[in-house]
């Protein structure tokens, strides 16, 4: 089972449509991973990345950060595939970090990061922002 542009849009509908509160994710955060777990890049086990856990499966986590201002900025390497959801705030800004090419991501929307992508996260505003990124194992 592979992971289909059919369920990447419902993902991005039932967050556009929610709460903005994070807690409120965590049932459906089991039902997307599910979904995503249909990718299976190797039996190498990872370990979870330096935010708050929201939860671990045996294949994939599920993380909840929030940036506080633009200097707040997040890299992550060799990692993914991801997604990331932008819960709440003005928005994010995602930088490839091998082209340098950048993408912003507003509220309740996501964006897709391919597996070995080296990227940065950051804020797009002055307000918090808060996320929610769920990675494959």
């Amino acid at each position: 089972m592979g992971i289909n542009q059919t369920s990447l849009i419902w993902l991005s509908n039932d967050f556009q449509n929610a709460r903005s509160d994070v807690c409120s994710y965590l049932t459906r955060i089991r039902a997307y991973c599910l979904i995503l777990s249909g990718y299976n890049k190797s039996t190498n086990k990872i370990s979870s990345l330096p935010f708050d856990t929201l939860f671990t499966s045996e294949k994939a986590f599920a993380y909840h950060i929030n940036f506080l201002s633009k200097e707040n900025k997040k890299l992550i390497e060799n990692r993914g595939p991801m997604v990331v959801i932008v819960v709440s705030g003005p928005g994010l800004i995602m930088q490839n970090q091998n082209d340098q090419k950048q993408q912003e991501i507003l509220q309740g929307k996501f964006f897709w990061i391919e597996p070995g992508t080296n990227f940065s996260i950051q804020n797009s505003g002055m307000h918090e922002t808060s996320a929610v990124i769920f990675e494959l194992k």
